[in-house]
Parts: C-alpha cells; structure tokens; sequence
C-alpha cells in the first residue's frame, strides 16, 4: 500500500507570520527518503506552487487554487491519467469551469471529511443556503477501487449526478469503480448553466 500525504501550505508547512519553511524540512527530508509523497492542497496558484515546490524540493502531484486544478509531474506516473491534457512538465487536471458554477463549493460552505478506508479520500460540501450537497471522492491509489455509494447515504428522495462526466447516477445501491487517482464530485441539485 502506498502512504500519502496532502497537506495545506499556510500555517502548516509554512508558518503562518513568516511564510517561511524551517520547522518542516527535516520532517520533509524524511519523508522523500521514505518515498512518501506530499501532496500540496491550496489557495495558491500555479505559478506559486512551481516556486515552492523547487524550494521545499517536492515532486509530487499538487493542487493549486482551492482545486481549480490538479498538476501531476510527468515522471511520477508510469502513463498519463485519463481526462488530463499536457502543459510543459505537467499532466492537468481542471475542473474549475465545473467548481466555480457550484454553491456547495462556496468558500463559506460546510465541508466535513470522509471516512472511506484508507484508498478512497473523501468530503462532503454543502451549500450555506442546505440546498446543494456535494461529495468529494477520489481514488489516492495506483489501483481501481470500487465505492459503494450506500457510504455516502445519497438521500434516495434527490437526483444525483456526477459533476465532472455529467452522468447521472440512477441505482443508489451500485457500486461506482474509480479508477487510479479518478475524483468524483456526486451533486443532488447541478449548477451547470
């Protein structure tokens, strides 16, 4: 099994007044020699997170701008993942034409943290207004792994799609089979105008 770890940047790997990131090297250091990856998880941007990145001296999959995107150095995977499209060194991943259309993925959204065993990483938003739920899954192994949806008790009185194929979910009971590093975004009320 394959330990990952994501992580904030702002109060965690940097602190929070100096921006700086001292207290974090040697824990950093021990993970490379590990071969534990950490996955950066921020507000930041692209251009910012190159830059960090060098400077933490991090090659892993990071996500920029809140999950606008996702960014995958090319040499960490053995093939490039399905959906993503080449820029420079990267495999992208972006979602932001879908999240931004989206109250639940409201900043001042109530978000609460899954527990889906240790191959599956998961939340679930919802908008301020309780009208939008949103859950977050994505597969964090180089193995498919199937996702009962029973474990996220979809309120079978809703309809339900997933946001990024656009495809409807019409069986509460199925079983949903993420594939390596797939996300999914399940929402009982699509904001897709």
């Amino acid at each position: 099994m394959k330990i990952l770890i994501f992580s904030d940047l702002d109060g965690t790997l940097l602190d929070h007044f100096t921006y700086q990131s001292t207290a974090a090297r040697q824990t950093l250091a021990q993970l490379k020699s590990a071969n534990i990856p950490v996955i950066l998880n921020t507000s930041k941007t692209f251009a910012e997170l190159e830059v960090i990145n060098s400077d933490l001296q991090l090659n892993a999959p990071f996500i920029v701008e809140n999950g606008a995107a996702t960014y995958i150095p090319m040499d960490t995977l053995k093939a490039q993942p399905a959906d993503t499209v080449a820029i420079g060194d990267y495999w992208v991943k972006s979602l932001l034409d879908i999240r931004i259309k989206q109250s639940a993925f409201h900043p001042n959204a109530t978000q609460f943290t899954l527990h889906l065993g240790l191959q599956l990483f998961g939340f679930w938003r919802q908008s301020k207004d309780r009208r939008q739920s949103i859950f977050c899954v994505s597969n964090i192994s180089d193995q498919p792994i199937d996702l009962p949806l029973s474990e996220l008790n979809l309120i079978i009185t809703e309809s339900w799609i997933e946001l990024i194929t656009n495809s409807k979910i019409t069986e509460l009971t199925q079983e949903i089979t993420l594939a390596p590093y797939q996300t999914v975004w399940i929402s009982n009320r699509p904001e897709l105008t």
